[in-house]
């Protein structure tokens, strides 16, 4: 698989790097069920989040269009009392659709806010936090 996928020591944060050459066909189903069976082993916390680091792949748009199918499966796995808060890394206008896209139902209702660097979306996630333990 060319899509790492990890949890964060000590943080409710799954990262998952998407890096080319890709199978997008094959890769981007296991990244969701690798980001499900980490989401399992977070205790402790009321929600968790997941960054999605596109910054390393060259997707054409069947390749956007498949993910973002896939993205909708995936959120038939969500669970009510322990939600995902999802965060984007990319630039350029493909990602910028794939960030409104995924917002849509039928792509599985994500809020995500897309960001140009995967430290900008850790400061987000960290103020986030924060601001949830206060």
């Amino acid at each position: 698989m060319t899509v790492l996928v990890e949890k964060l020591p000590d943080e409710p944060i799954i990262v998952a790097d998407l890096i080319e050459p890709m199978d997008y066909y094959k890769d981007i189903p296991e990244m969701f069920a690798r980001i499900v069976e980490l989401r399992d082993t977070i205790v402790g916390c009321s929600k968790y989040y997941a960054i999605i680091d596109m910054s390393g792949i060259k997707a054409d748009f069947s390749e956007i269009v498949f993910s973002l199918s896939e993205a909708r499966k995936a959120s038939k796995r969500r669970l009510v009392e322990f939600p995902v808060s999802v965060h984007l890394v990319g630039t350029g206008d493909l990602f910028e659709m794939v960030a409104n896209a995924a917002a849509q139902v039928q792509y599985g209702g994500y809020k995500a806010p897309l960001y140009k660097t995967r430290q900008e979306a850790l400061d987000a996630i960290h103020t986030d936090l924060a601001n949830e333990s206060a």
